[in-house]
């Protein structure tokens, strides 16, 4: 996938999250979603119980999605702008939109 992320925590939390078949059947069993935020130690059985935290606990807002680009109505939504999105606002990502000093195996990706 093409997904851009503002860190390398993030960017493997995804990968593991979006595209590794082992996670997906790890989490079936016991906690795997981390807590997005660094240093929080929290770990939940689905990434509903996850956002519940990070909104209630950390005051992300509601509509923060870490897997999901916001819906049509939230990009026309003003809070989400016109060329950048809430996220990119909010994490101030690099200006290629990467995650810089991230070492990533493409291969690895490709095969998934």
């Amino acid at each position: 996938c093409s997904r851009k992320m503002p860190t390398c925590r993030l960017l493997s939390l995804h990968v593991q999250e979006a595209h590794d078949s082992f996670f997906a059947e790890m989490a079936k069993r016991e906690p795997m979603y981390e807590c997005l935020v660094e240093g929080c130690k929290k770990k939940f059985k689905g990434d509903f119980q996850r956002h519940w935290h990070l909104v209630n606990v950390h005051h992300y807002p509601k509509t923060f999605r870490f897997h999901f680009e916001p819906s049509k109505s939230q990009k026309k939504d003003k809070s989400f702008g016109s060329k950048k999105s809430w996220k990119e606002k909010k994490l101030k990502l690099p200006a290629a939109g990467g995650v810089l000093g991230c070492a990533i195996d493409d291969d690895a990706l490709a095969e998934e």
